[in-house]
């Protein structure tokens, strides 16, 4: 009766800590680093923010996008570009008739906007979340097919369809956020990933051996 009662116990204690671990440590650690990711956004939303009220790129799409002033666009996405070290900047311009993604790195291209193309379905989902902006780990066919953290970023004018007459951003280059969520300890052995919402790890340590959460099934989320 003595070796079952320390047996169960020991396994009392054993579940009590993973509880504690998961509901409490887990949590509080986490939001440490999110507090950490959060501030190496900061500049990035801001920019991005900026951006997506300029009022001149306003005025150019209330004027129907005139193609002869596509150099000044130009220009004014240059320098957002040169103001923080970024892989790209970019918006949508909307004005109700039709829809234009300006992106710029090293030059301007330009596409337009179909809702049904997989390369746009980023841009509708976001309209539909009515978020005032969020985060976007993608790649389209002017990154080359690079992964960045995109921050789509709805401005204070919309067109005659209620939606924002720009939603703007920057690209960021993973690089520095992959070396701040991998380099992160937790505890002696746990480490951090970045994941997408399907559970497919897309920054995550060196020595990790988890490439896809959801084929784990002793997994715990965490969402943060």
């Amino acid at each position: 009766m003595t070796i079952l009662s320390l047996v169960v116990q020991s396994s009392l204690y054993k579940q009590s800590r993973i509880e504690g671990l998961i509901e409490h440590e887990l949590p509080a650690q986490l939001a440490h680093l999110g507090a950490e990711v959060a501030l190496e956004l900061a500049p990035s939303l801001y920019l991005s923010r900026s951006l997506a009220n300029n009022t001149f790129i306003e005025r150019w799409i209330e004027k129907g996008m005139p193609e002869t002033e596509l150099a000044s666009i130009s220009n004014e996405m240059s320098l957002a570009f040169q103001q923080l070290n970024l892989a790209s900047v970019f918006f949508v311009a909307n004005d109700g008739n039709q829809m234009v993604y300006h992106h710029f790195a090293a030059n301007l291209n330009t596409a337009e906007i179909i809702e049904n193309h997989t390369e746009h379905t980023w841009y509708f989902d976001y309209l539909y979340s009515l978020k005032p902006y969020e985060l976007n780990l993608d790649h389209n066919e002017f990154t080359s097919q690079q992964l960045q953290m995109f921050v789509n970023y709805s401005g204070n004018k919309f067109n005659r369809l209620g939606e924002p007459l720009i939603v703007a951003g920057v690209g960021l280059d993973m690089t520095q956020l992959a070396k701040l969520i991998s380099n992160y300890r937790l505890g002696n052995q746990g480490r951090a990933s970045l994941a997408s919402e399907e559970g497919v790890v897309e920054v995550s340590s060196a020595s990790s051996i988890i490439t896809n959460l959801t084929a784990t099934p002793e997994t715990v989320f965490i969402k943060k």
